[in-house]
């Protein structure tokens, strides 16, 4: 496995933005190949995609916000 990793980031602002449509359906399509359940992935054309990378107060802000979401969800479940 790969994995991403660095010093100023957020995980609460980038596992959303992985999860996303547009990530997995527009950005990561076209590196995707294989007939297998686990497909394999053009490593070098991953390296070319463009990832959102604001600020970290910015991560920690949008983080911080989608966690709101999260707990205001599962309350009202």
């Amino acid at each position: 496995y790969h994995i991403f990793h660095g010093d100023k980031t957020d995980t609460r602002f980038f596992y959303p933005f992985f999860r996303s449509h547009c990530f997995i359906n527009v950005l990561l399509k076209p590196h995707v190949y294989g007939i297998r359940d686990g497909k394999s992935i053009d490593i070098d054309g991953i390296k070319k995609i463009t990832i959102p990378y604001p600020s970290l107060e910015e991560q920690t802000m949008i983080g911080d916000y989608f966690e709101t979401l999260d707990n205001l969800i599962t309350l009202h479940q």
